[in-house]
């Protein structure tokens, strides 16, 4: 998968489930940014509880960003991918 191809996986939810291993990002990247932001809003018990919303990358990737639109955060693609993959490598485990 070439590196346009994995650009567009992060910002599309229609990709297949297929594609969660090769999820683009940096994970201890991801953690340090989802220690500084995220833990403002709630504790990690959201991505660990039975009922979660997300299911797949894909419905991560909009979480995601639609966490980064809703507090109005400047992230760059890059950190909107680092903290899919620590999200994933740490409490999902997609791939």
């Amino acid at each position: 998968m070439n590196k346009t191809a994995l650009l567009l996986l992060s910002l599309t939810l229609a990709a297949g489930s297929a594609q969660a291993a090769l999820l683009p990002g940096d994970a201890a990247k991801g953690k340090a940014l989802h220690d500084k932001q995220c833990v403002a809003c709630h504790d990690s018990s959201v991505y660990t509880r039975a009922n979660r919303r997300v299911q797949s990358p894909e419905g991560l990737i909009g979480q995601v960003n639609g966490c980064v639109r809703q507090v109005g955060l400047k992230l760059d693609r890059d950190q909107v991918n680092d903290l899919v993959k620590h999200l994933d490598d740490s409490f999902y485990k997609f791939k």
